[in-house]
């Protein structure tokens, strides 16, 4: 396949796809001068380009079926290594999974012989034995630095010293996050005293915990007794999203809840932004969730957030101060009757998480310490 010549790229992310978690990092890239690019393997269905248009390393493929039979076409092992001679980056930002695909192309990336940081959303203290191991052996056997936006599933990393954020060439850095313009001051109270508007963003997936969530909702009275809303916003893109969503409406029609429960699907990044800069309280209940980072978007826009602890990101959050890391069911309910008691409490952690995202992910600060993991001064 012939790949058409590009202007030089100072940074080239190579990702499964272009998440939102990205956002943050590009912008303190641009804001430092720094040109980039990114090669992804397939397009969701929503995304946001307004910094950069990723471009899919095979557009006439799935990248995702090669396989050592009779199918498999050599030339087509060493694709990516052509989109690298193509775009000639000085620095490699790698997104490593534990999958065939992953080791097909760090082994392009290697015979480019292009300077190279690996990207894990695996914790840097706490991951897996088997986890550990591969980590090591990037660092000291192949001496490639690692950075995850993971510090712990269970510590705070706020006011964690530079030792608890480096560990044998693997460095913490958290993901940027811009502080949206609309939110530079506390918002307020709620319009209405005692009335909250509810909101979360996830796909359509039992892990999500949609249903949880509703059912506590529902069964809280004064959830229920007021005008309190709580809207859902999600992706549906295949037989599972549609499974689940067919029954949560089922639910809804069922408690005759239409009034209370709303769902938006598939909306752009600036329609979901707008979404949060309108509701009172983020919700964020959903297990086994590497690195989220609508409950950073939230924080900018100064909304106290509710999240399951075990989140990558959940220890961004200031516990009882910016919102509330919940590790049940129980715990759930009892925070939200809390916020319905005390509802002075949402313009307190507006302050406590506009500050938390000013002073610590601030994109450009961030950004500046991603490049430096890799000792790249030159770029800077």
């Amino acid at each position: 396949m012939k790949v058409p010549i590009q202007d030089p790229a100072d940074v080239l992310f190579i990702v499964p796809r272009f998440h939102t978690n990205y956002i943050g990092w590009l912008h303190g890239l641009s804001r430092l001068g720094i040109s980039f690019r990114m090669l992804v393997q397939t397009f969701g269905i929503s995304e946001n380009h307004s910094l950069l248009i990723p471009e899919k390393i095979d557009p006439n493929e799935d990248y995702f079926k090669i396989s050592f039979t009779k199918e498999f076409k050599f030339k087509k092992f060493f694709i990516l290594l052509m989109h690298i001679k193509r775009l000639k980056p000085k620095l490699i930002i790698f997104r490593f999974e534990l999958n065939f695909t992953s080791l097909v192309f760090l082994v392009n990336i290697l015979l480019s012989r292009t300077r190279l940081l690996i990207y894990l959303q695996w914790p840097l203290h706490g991951a897996s034995y088997s986890k550990r191991f591969l980590r090591t052996f990037f660092t000291f056997i192949l001496r490639i630095p690692t950075v995850t936006p993971v510090l712990s599933h269970n510590d705070s990393w706020i006011g964690q010293s530079r030792t608890n954020t480096v560990s044998h060439g693997s460095f913490f850095i958290p993901f940027g996050m811009p502080l949206q313009e609309s939110a530079p001051t506390p918002v307020g109270l709620p319009a209405s005293i005692g009335s909250l508007r509810f909101l979360t963003i996830g796909k359509f997936q039992r892990r999500k915990n949609h249903m949880e969530t509703i059912e506590c909702l529902m069964t809280n009275d004064k959830f229920r007794n007021s005008d309190s809303t709580y809207e859902i916003i999600g992706e549906v893109s295949n037989a599972e999203h549609h499974k689940i969503l067919g029954e949560i409406k089922a639910y809804i029609l069922a408690n005759s809840a239409e009034d209370k429960i709303h769902i938006s699907l598939n909306k752009s990044h600036s329609e979901v932004l707008k979404k949060i800069e309108e509701c009172d309280v983020f919700i964020l209940m959903s297990c086994a969730e590497p690195a989220s980072v609508s409950n950073l978007e939230a924080m900018s826009y100064g909304k106290p957030v509710i999240i399951k602890s075990g989140n990558g990101t959940a220890n961004y959050l200031k516990d009882e101060r910016g919102g509330f890391i919940v590790s049940s069911r129980e715990e759930f309910e009892q925070t939200l009757n809390f916020l319905f008691d005390h509802p002075d409490f949402i313009e307190r952690s507006c302050n406590e998480n506009l500050a938390t995202v000013k002073e610590l992910l601030d994109p450009e600060s961030v950004a500046s310490k991603l490049l430096n993991c890799a000792n790249y001064e030159a770029i800077i």
